[in-house]
């Protein structure tokens, strides 16, 4: 029948695709080239983390700064009080001096703030350095590997198109209503339609083909299903005449 020769035509386009999609995932090369993307995406969220975490400690450093100079500036507001002759009495110059003690050890640990926090930036700025080597090394790498892949991958490609191409013209020749059925099939069976095999068996689930259905086969004027696995059974041209 023309049509089942058609539909398995169709289906062997189909198997053919598939095979193609396989080898084309199954690339050595498409895994070296995913691994590298994960890397680049690791490194620049590490990147993006390091750099919100200099930020934070940037802004950090420069309210100490800020707190380092108000101190500095209160500090030379008492000195200038000393100068200028502004105290009167004993009382105000102990007072002025725990003031000038309280703040000079407030000094003392904003000093020890700022280089601690200026430690921290100058080793985040090395680690975002190499972190940068990397990413740059990554991308180069990942631009050579991909190149090689394209050229592989689009050879595959090329194959797949055209045993696309044959099977979509196909299948304006085919009935609609067997293809909704090798459709409907499809859904259960990687491959909808059984050939019927020297034994006279489908080769889906080897049961035995009834003599009748055999008979129709041979003849070609219906579609068979096997009875047991509801395949669409197709028996090749030369096994018939050779019937």
């Amino acid at each position: 029948m023309e049509q089942l020769d058609l539909l398995w035509e169709y289906q062997e386009l189909e198997k053919l695709m598939d095979r193609y999609r396989q080898e084309r995932d199954g690339l050595s090369i498409r895994n070296e080239l995913r691994k590298l993307q994960r890397y680049l995406m690791q490194q620049q969220n590490k990147l993006v983390k390091l750099d919100e975490e200099a930020n934070k400690k940037s802004n950090t450093l420069n309210k100490i700064y800020h707190e380092y100079d108000t101190i500095l500036n209160s500090l030379r507001i008492d000195q200038e009080k000393i100068e200028n002759g502004s105290i009167k009495n004993i009382k105000q110059a102990e007072q002025l001096e725990k003031n000038a003690q309280n703040l000079k050890d407030k000094l003392s640990k904003k000093e020890e703030q700022l280089t601690e926090l200026i430690e921290e930036l100058e080793e985040f700025s090395k680690v975002l350095k190499d972190i940068g080597i990397n990413v740059s090394k990554g991308k180069r790498e990942y631009t050579k590997v991909k190149a090689q892949y394209d050229e592989q991958a689009g050879d595959i490609q090329k194959k797949y198109n055209e045993a696309k191409a044959k099977r979509d013209a196909l299948k304006k020749k085919i009935d609609k209503e067997l293809l909704s059925k090798y459709k409907e099939l499809k859904a259960n069976y990687d491959e909808p339609i059984a050939l019927v095999t020297e034994q006279y068996c489908c080769s889906g689930c080897n049961m035995q083909i009834a003599s009748l259905a055999l008979q129709n086969l041979k003849e070609g004027t219906h579609i068979i299903e096997c009875e047991n696995c509801g395949r669409i059974l197709y028996l090749k041209r030369d096994k018939v005449q050779a019937s």
